[in-house]
């Protein structure tokens, strides 16, 4: 997930959404298909900086947040799990 895409998301982020904001379908489906970035998640276009300055204040922004560095996390958990070969 970046600014400028929604990278790699779990199918539940869908019902997180509309658990706690109440989405419809249609929305959800604008955000992450049409939106693709942090827009997506926070309905604001900003960049890291921006989103480390709103982080616990704006819900959208720490869940946004949040998901970007368990993104981060997995993919250096994944480059260390990962055989080597000689």
């Amino acid at each position: 997930m970046s600014r400028t895409s929604c990278g790699d998301l779990g199918p539940g982020i869908a019902f997180i959404l509309w658990k706690k904001y109440r989405y419809s379908i249609y929305k959800l489906d604008n955000l992450l298909k049409k939106c693709q970035r942090f827009l997506g998640m926070t309905g604001y276009d900003i960049t890291m900086e921006e989103m480390a300055t709103l982080y616990g204040r704006d819900p959208g922004v720490t869940l946004a947040f949040d998901v970007y560095q368990c993104q981060i996390i997995k993919y250096i958990s994944e480059g260390i799990a990962a055989p080597r070969r000689a």
